[in-house]
């Protein structure tokens, strides 16, 4: 196996265990969060951890600058080490954190504090490994940004197939939650390991000199846009991966394999259309007129997926809105 491929596993496998521990959450919160906020009702536990998933998006943006600026300062390599590293922790802390029970209120706070890690450790690690593949492969930018945001729904896919065997298994062993973060934790510290073949491509001084002699006209502006657009292919992004399962059995009341089975046409198709999308974008060689059409057809393709949501068209929903996210994230 060529280094150049060894180089881009590592990075790859660190996305996509960095967000199995992150997602593994948004899969199995509502078997989670009784155990640190009790008297709740199977209901109330599901709207709950859906807050507590949302809560730690509040803190990916401040990993990202973070982990960005230390990127900038001290390399890509030192970046993404330490992002990784950053997920260990917090994994093995919730699978080892005894519950309300035990340690009271301190339980509650140690475990918001712990998913707020979580997305601080995920900030840092998408943002640098989307950098650092791109700088590493400049002529199929669009195909390694696809492989990218698949990788990440496979570390989700992961996640879903195991929250899926403790829904099952809840009863016989309600315990089993903890071996998944658990494992996510050591698969993390292996990826840590892994990582250290990475190489610096760029020294800073070099960066810096790039950055200082681009166009700085209208880049405010241009920054606006590409944050507004993120925001947008964001929402389309989660609502199919997290929310559907939750609408269509607590709300539609449908049965809880039709939610689940919804949950997987989502994943399973980031990972096969993101890549497809970016070889697409790289085929085309017109990054600008292939944006600006996803960028049109998002918003559309969104509406039309909502309005099939509510009117009971679960899997068809599923497959417009993954379409809309995917053409215009990859």
């Amino acid at each position: 196996m060529s280094s150049r491929i060894k180089v881009t596993l590592a990075v790859l496998l660190g996305n996509i265990l960095d967000y199995y521990d992150f997602l593994l959450f948004a899969h199995i919160g509502s078997i989670v969060t009784p155990y640190f906020f009790p008297d709740m009702g199977v209901r109330k536990a599901h709207i709950l951890s859906l807050f507590l998933f949302g809560a730690a998006f509040v803190i990916r943006p401040v990993g990202g600058m973070i982990f960005g600026y230390l990127s900038d300062v001290y390399g890509r390599k030192m970046a993404l080490l330490n992002a990784v590293k950053w997920a260990i922790f917090p994994a093995l802390g919730i699978g080892l954190l005894p519950g309300y029970e035990t340690m009271g209120i301190t339980a509650t706070f140690l475990f918001v504090l712990l998913r707020l890690l979580q997305g601080f450790s995920l900030g840092g690690e998408y943002t640098n490994a989307g950098t650092y593949l791109m700088e590493y492969h400049k002529k199929s930018l669009g195909f390694v940004s696809g492989i990218l945001v698949a990788s990440g729904t496979i570390g989700s896919l992961i996640g879903f197939g195991f929250a899926t065997f403790c829904l099952y298994s809840q009863r016989e062993m309600p315990w089993l939650w903890r071996i998944g973060f658990l494992l996510g934790g050591l698969a993390a510290f292996w990826s840590f390991g892994m990582r250290k073949i990475l190489i610096d491509l760029q020294p800073p001084e070099t960066m810096a000199a790039a950055d200082a002699q681009q166009d700085s006209h209208y880049l405010w502006l241009r920054r606006f846009i590409v944050i507004f657009v993120g925001t947008l292919v964001g929402t389309t992004n989660w609502l199919p991966t997290t929310y559907t399962n939750f609408y269509v059995t607590k709300i539609a009341e449908e049965p809880t394999h039709i939610g689940l089975q919804c949950t997987m046409i989502a994943l399973i198709g980031y990972v096969i259309l993101s890549p497809l999308f970016g070889l697409l974008s790289d085929h085309l060689k017109c990054y600008r007129r292939f944006i600006r059409i996803a960028a049109l057809c998002i918003l559309p393709l969104s509406f039309c997926g909502f309005i099939l949501l509510q009117n009971g068209h679960h899997y068809l929903a599923q497959v417009v809105l993954i379409t809309a996210s995917t053409s215009f994230g990859a």
